[in-house]
Formats: structure tokens, C-alpha cells, sequence
């Protein structure tokens, strides 16, 4: 009885897995979207603050997946 709780549909574990990369994803795009608009607001001649956000994103994304994949 208790194998039968600790196993997940393929079903269930397909739409976990593919709600996660959604959300890595989004998290990429936000980053990237909010550093665009920083550098159009900044005049600058090197893209530094998509740059940056992207790396926050990346980060931000990594740690995401270890703590929902640890579970």
C-alpha cells in the first residue's frame, strides 16, 4: 500500500516537470526583459545591466531547480 502512494503517474510527473521549466524560463525572460528596460532608461554604449540581470536570472533559475528537484 505504501508503493502505491510513493509512485507518481507519468502523467503527474510530465506536468510537474514541464511546469518547472516554464518557470526557469519565465524567470530568464523577466531578468532579461527588466535589464533591456535599464539599459534604455541608462544610456549606456555596452549592454551592462542585461548582462547582469541575465547572470541574476541564470543564478536565480539554478537554485529554483535544485530546491524543487531535492524534494
Amino acid at each position: 500500500m505504501s508503493d502505491d502512494k510513493n509512485k507518481k503517474s507519468p502523467l503527474r510527473s510530465y506536468a510537474e516537470y514541464s511546469g518547472l521549466g516554464l518557470e526557469l524560463v519565465a524567470i530568464v525572460l523577466v531578468c532579461v526583459f527588466i535589464g533591456v528596460k535599464l539599459d534604455e532608461w541608462v544610456p549606456l554604449k555596452f549592454p551592462l545591466f542585461t548582462l547582469f540581470f541575465v547572470a541574476v536570472g541564470l543564478a536565480g533559475s539554478i537554485v529554483v531547480l535544485i530546491k524543487r528537484t531535492k524534494k
